[in-house]
C-alpha cells in the first residue's frame, strides 16, 4: 500500500521519482525477477546508485575520522587547549545515543535525502567550529576548549542520521543481489575513518602548530562532502530496482491526538438493555413481567 503522505513506500512505481531518467539516471542494465522459471517483471538499475553509496560511505568515514582525530595527538591537544580526552568521548557517545533514539522520527518526517543532508550539515558545522576560518570564529587558541567539546557534540548528533540508513539506501537503490555488499561498504567505512584518523593524524601533526591546519583540512573535506550530498544525493531512482524496493520520502504533517475521546462517557449497554427489554437466545422478544395485570406489549431492541 502506498501512502499518500509519502511516509513509507514499498515497491509500487508510484512511490519512486516520476521524472524521466537522464544523465546518471540512465539505466545501466535491466534485470528480471523470475518465479519458477517464468519471467514476471523487468526492473531498471541506474549507475547513480554507486554515487549515492559513495556519499553515504564518505560521510560515515568522515564522522569517525573527526571523532578519533584527537586520539593520536591526545597529549598535544590536551597541552594546547586544556581539554579532557575522556570527556570528549563521553560527550560524543551521549550525543550519539540521543540522536539514535530520535533518528526514526527524523527519518519519518524528513525522508532519506533530507535526513542525510541534515547529518552532513551538522558534521560540516562541527568541523568549522573546531578549525575556525569564519568571520566570527578564528583559529583555535588556548582558551577555546569549549569549541572542541561543541565539535564532538555536533558530530555525535550527526552520525546516526547517515550511519543508521545504509540498509534503507540499499533497499531503495540496489537490486536484491547487490544490497548486502552495498550495506557492508557503507557500514565498514566507519572503520576506514578510524584508520584515516590515526594515519593522517600521526603523519600530519608532529608539533602543536600543526593541529590547527590539520583541523582546517577536516573542515574543508567536510564542506566538500556537504555540498556533494546536498547537490547529488537523492531518495530513490526514477523506477524501483526490484519488486521489494522501498523508499522513505517523509512528511511534515503532524497529527494532533484526540484526547477528548478519553473523557467521553460511553453508554452502559447492559443498562440500556434492562431499560428497553431483552431478547432470548432464539432472538424472540421476552415479555416484561406483568405486575399490574394489564396486557403487555413485546418490546424489541432497535
Amino acid at each position: 500500500r502506498v501512502h499518500s503522505d509519502a511516509s513509507v513506500h514499498s515497491s509500487p512505481r508510484g512511490a519512486f521519482r516520476s521524472t524521466p531518467p537522464r544523465g546518471l539516471y540512465e539505466p545501466t542494465h535491466i534485470h528480471s525477477s523470475q518465479n519458477g522459471g517464468i519471467e514476471e517483471k523487468s526492473f531498471k538499475v541506474y549507475s547513480a546508485r554507486w554515487l549515492m553509496l559513495f556519499w553515504m560511505s564518505f560521510l560515515n568515514l568522515l564522522s569517525d575520522w573527526t571523532c578519533y582525530s584527537v586520539a593520536p595527538i591526545a597529549i598535544l591537544t590536551m597541552e594546547s587547549f586544556h581539554v579532557d580526552a575522556e570527556s570528549l568521548v563521553t560527550i560524543f557517545l551521549a550525543a550519539n545515543a540521543i540522536a539514535s533514539a530520535f533518528e526514526p522520527m527524523i527519518l519519518g518526517r524528513l525522508g532519506l535525502r533530507k535526513t542525510v543532508v541534515f547529518g552532513a550539515l551538522l558534521l560540516m558545522l562541527g568541523s568549522i567550529v573546531k578549525s575556525g576560518g569564519t568571520p566570527f570564529l578564528g583559529p583555535l587558541c588556548a582558551n577555546d576548549a569549549w569549541r572542541v567539546y561543541v565539535v564532538f557534540l555536533l558530530v555525535g548528533l550527526s552520525q546516526p542520521l547517515y550511519q543508521c540508513t545504509p540498509a534503507l539506501l540499499s533497499a531503495s537503490w540496489f537490486p536484491t543481489d547487490e544490497r548486502t555488499i552495498a550495506t557492508g561498504v557503507a557500514l565498514n567505512s566507519n572503520q576506514l575513518g578510524i584508520g584515516c584518523a590515526f594515519v593522517f593524524g600521526s603523519q600530519l601533526v608532529t608539533k602543536v602548530d600543526d593541529i590547527v591546519p590539520y583541523f582546517q583540512l577536516l573542515s574543508f573535506v567536510s564542506t566538500v562532502a556537504f555540498i556533494g550530498v546536498a547537490w547529488q544525493f537523492d531518495d530513490s531512482p526514477p523506477t524501483p530496482p526490484s519488486d521489494t524496493a522501498r523508499v522513505i520520502r517523509g512528511t511534515m504533517e503532524v497529527g494532533i491526538p484526540n484526547f477528548g475521546k478519553f473523557f467521553v462517557r460511553k453508554p452502559n449497554v447492559e443498562t440500556m438493555v434492562n431499560r428497553r427489554g431483552s431478547l432470548d437466545s432464539n432472538n424472540k422478544p421476552r415479555k416484561s413481567p406483568n405486575i399490574s395485570g394489564q396486557k403487555q406489549t413485546p418490546i424489541f431492541m432497535n
